[in-house]
Protein backbone atom coordinates (compact mmCIF):
# COMPACT_ATOMS: atom_id res chain seq x y z
CA UNK A 1 0.00 0.00 0.00
CA UNK A 2 1.41 3.01 -0.99
CA UNK A 3 0.49 5.58 1.86
CA UNK A 4 0.91 2.85 4.41
CA UNK A 5 4.56 2.99 2.94
CA UNK A 6 4.84 6.79 2.68
CA UNK A 7 3.64 7.42 5.93
CA UNK A 8 5.75 4.58 7.57
CA UNK A 9 8.90 6.55 5.52
CA UNK A 10 7.98 10.08 6.69
CA UNK A 11 7.83 8.67 10.17
CA UNK A 12 11.09 6.15 9.98
CA UNK A 13 12.58 9.71 8.77
CA UNK A 14 11.18 12.16 12.05
CA UNK A 15 12.20 10.01 14.67
CA UNK A 16 15.98 8.84 13.04
CA UNK A 17 15.76 13.05 13.05
CA UNK A 18 14.94 13.32 16.27
CA UNK A 19 17.17 10.36 17.89
CA UNK A 20 20.72 12.28 16.43
CA UNK A 21 19.53 15.95 16.91
CA UNK A 22 21.19 16.60 20.36
CA UNK A 23 24.32 14.72 20.17
CA UNK A 24 24.52 16.12 16.53
CA UNK A 25 24.14 19.43 18.02
CA UNK A 26 26.85 18.53 20.74
CA UNK A 27 29.21 17.21 18.38
CA UNK A 28 29.08 20.23 16.65
CA UNK A 29 29.94 22.21 19.57
CA UNK A 30 33.15 20.28 19.88
CA UNK A 31 34.40 19.98 16.18
CA UNK A 32 32.50 23.02 14.47
CA UNK A 33 30.09 23.54 12.47
CA UNK A 34 30.93 23.14 9.09
CA UNK A 35 31.90 19.05 9.64
CA UNK A 36 28.98 18.07 10.26
CA UNK A 37 26.94 20.12 7.86
CA UNK A 38 28.95 18.98 4.84
CA UNK A 39 28.32 15.34 6.76
CA UNK A 40 24.75 16.06 6.56
CA UNK A 41 24.36 16.75 3.43
CA UNK A 42 26.17 14.30 1.54
CA UNK A 43 24.83 11.68 3.52
CA UNK A 44 21.15 13.31 2.31
CA UNK A 45 22.80 13.79 -1.57
CA UNK A 46 23.79 9.62 -0.99
CA UNK A 47 20.30 8.77 -0.31
CA UNK A 48 18.80 10.93 -2.73
CA UNK A 49 21.13 8.98 -5.46
CA UNK A 50 19.96 6.16 -4.16
CA UNK A 51 16.53 6.63 -3.83
CA UNK A 52 16.67 7.56 -7.48
CA UNK A 53 17.78 3.64 -7.97
CA UNK A 54 13.93 2.95 -7.23
CA UNK A 55 14.73 0.30 -4.41
CA UNK A 56 12.38 -1.97 -2.76
CA UNK A 57 10.41 -1.17 -0.13
CA UNK A 58 13.31 -2.81 2.71
CA UNK A 59 16.16 -0.43 1.44
CA UNK A 60 14.30 2.14 1.07
CA UNK A 61 13.14 2.19 4.58
CA UNK A 62 16.99 2.08 5.70
CA UNK A 63 17.62 5.31 3.11
CA UNK A 64 14.37 6.68 5.04
CA UNK A 65 16.62 5.96 8.61
CA UNK A 66 19.68 7.72 6.89
CA UNK A 67 18.15 10.60 5.85
CA UNK A 68 16.77 11.43 8.92
CA UNK A 69 20.26 11.21 10.36
CA UNK A 70 21.55 13.47 7.97
CA UNK A 71 18.60 15.93 8.05
CA UNK A 72 18.37 15.81 12.41
CA UNK A 73 22.55 16.42 12.05
CA UNK A 74 21.84 19.60 9.53
CA UNK A 75 18.66 21.20 12.10
CA UNK A 76 20.89 20.84 14.52
CA UNK A 77 23.88 22.81 12.95
CA UNK A 78 21.52 24.88 11.36
CA UNK A 79 20.00 26.23 14.45
CA UNK A 80 23.78 26.66 16.09
CA UNK A 81 25.18 28.50 13.15
CA UNK A 82 22.06 30.77 12.79
CA UNK A 83 22.73 31.39 16.61
CA UNK A 84 26.85 31.76 16.56
CA UNK A 85 25.86 34.48 13.60
CA UNK A 86 23.52 36.47 15.02
CA UNK A 87 24.05 40.26 14.29
CA UNK A 88 22.61 41.37 17.79
CA UNK A 89 22.15 39.87 20.79
CA UNK A 90 19.62 42.35 21.65
CA UNK A 91 17.58 41.74 18.21
CA UNK A 92 17.70 37.67 18.92
CA UNK A 93 14.51 36.85 18.25
CA UNK A 94 13.55 39.15 14.99
CA UNK A 95 16.93 37.92 13.26
CA UNK A 96 15.29 34.21 14.49
CA UNK A 97 12.43 35.45 12.44
CA UNK A 98 13.85 36.18 9.61
CA UNK A 99 15.71 32.57 9.68
CA UNK A 100 12.47 30.84 10.23
CA UNK A 101 11.08 32.48 7.44
CA UNK A 102 13.04 32.05 4.94
CA UNK A 103 13.60 28.36 6.18
CA UNK A 104 9.58 27.56 5.78
CA UNK A 105 10.02 29.59 2.14
CA UNK A 106 12.29 27.06 1.18
CA UNK A 107 10.20 24.15 2.69
CA UNK A 108 6.86 25.38 0.86
CA UNK A 109 9.15 26.24 -2.79
CA UNK A 110 10.41 22.50 -3.10
CA UNK A 111 7.10 20.96 -3.11
CA UNK A 112 5.94 23.52 -5.49
CA UNK A 113 8.72 22.78 -8.02
CA UNK A 114 9.12 19.44 -7.72
CA UNK A 115 5.36 18.98 -7.95
CA UNK A 116 4.92 19.87 -11.30
CA UNK A 117 8.83 17.95 -12.11
CA UNK A 118 7.16 15.17 -10.97
CA UNK A 119 3.83 14.82 -12.79
CA UNK A 120 5.47 16.43 -16.41
CA UNK A 121 8.43 13.37 -16.22
CA UNK A 122 6.84 11.10 -14.65
CA UNK A 123 3.28 11.00 -15.98
CA UNK A 124 1.15 7.58 -15.92
CA UNK A 125 -2.41 6.82 -17.26
CA UNK A 126 -3.27 5.89 -13.43
CA UNK A 127 -3.27 9.69 -11.72
CA UNK A 128 -2.63 8.09 -8.21
CA UNK A 129 0.91 7.08 -9.49
CA UNK A 130 3.83 7.96 -11.04
CA UNK A 131 6.64 6.67 -12.68
CA UNK A 132 10.22 6.01 -11.31
CA UNK A 133 11.63 7.62 -13.96
CA UNK A 134 9.64 10.84 -12.75
CA UNK A 135 10.84 10.31 -9.11
CA UNK A 136 14.41 9.54 -10.58
CA UNK A 137 14.48 13.01 -11.82
CA UNK A 138 12.76 14.67 -8.96
CA UNK A 139 15.35 12.58 -6.64
CA UNK A 140 18.78 13.69 -8.90
CA UNK A 141 17.63 17.05 -8.38
CA UNK A 142 17.79 17.13 -4.71
CA UNK A 143 20.51 15.70 -5.30
CA UNK A 144 22.26 18.44 -7.26
CA UNK A 145 20.08 20.70 -4.57
CA UNK A 146 22.04 19.66 -1.37
CA UNK A 147 25.65 19.54 -2.71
Amino acid sequence: DPKYYTSLLAMIGQLAAAVVAIPAGRLSDEWGRKPLAYAACTMMAVVYVGFAFEPDINTLLVLGIGYGVGNGMFLSVDYALACDVLPSIENTAQSLGVWGVSAFLGSTLGPLVAGPLLTYFGWTSNPERYSGSGYGVVMILGVLYVL
